[in-house]
């Protein structure tokens, strides 16, 4: 599934960049079986679905939250969101996003250490660096990872949701 989505983010962007194709909807094939891929170029997104899983991405100003993004995961309040995928399959379900802020990578990670365990997360794992700092927590069968990171006085927030479907 990882390679899948991996192939279709170069595929969109790729697409993007060349603008090689005028059509919005194209077909792919791969060792799992056939799908098709609807690109929105001027959107920037792009949805996909084959025999076994299916997903969509959405890249730029007017990204919106997938619909199945968790209500209780906490968001930053003074941040835009950038980029935000979401990928299903029969045993697992990944979403991902993307927000920028102007506030301190501190001050960033201190809202997600709060916030999550106030909506009942269970923090397992810190990890920092010089200008990065990695949180993974559990709740239920939802695994949460809110990496923060900062570069030219701009923070970047990525928060990556795995729920196993069982």
């Amino acid at each position: 599934m990882k390679k899948i989505m991996f192939l279709l983010i170069a595929l969109l962007l790729i697409g993007m960049v060349a603008g090689c194709s005028t059509s919005n909807t194209q077909t792919f094939k791969d060792k799992d079986g056939e799908g098709e891929v609807k690109v929105d170029k001027d959107k920037g997104s792009f949805k996909y679905k084959n025999d076994k899983s299916e997903g969509s991405a959405e890249v730029g100003e007017d990204v919106k939250l997938p619909k199945d993004f968790p209500k209780d995961l906490p968001i930053y309040d003074d941040s835009k969101l950038t980029f935000a995928s979401s990928t299903k399959s029969n045993d697992v379900q990944i979403i991902v996003t993307t927000h920028e802020t102007k506030d301190g990578i501190s001050k960033v990670n201190d809202f997600f250490s709060k916030k999550l365990e106030e909506k009942g997360y269970s923090i397992e794992n810190t990890f920092e660096t010089g200008n990065a700092i990695t949180q993974t927590a559990l709740k239920g069968d939802e695994r949460v990872i809110v990496a923060v990171t900062e570069k030219d006085g701009k923070t970047t927030i990525m928060t990556n949701v795995t729920i196993e479907n069982k």
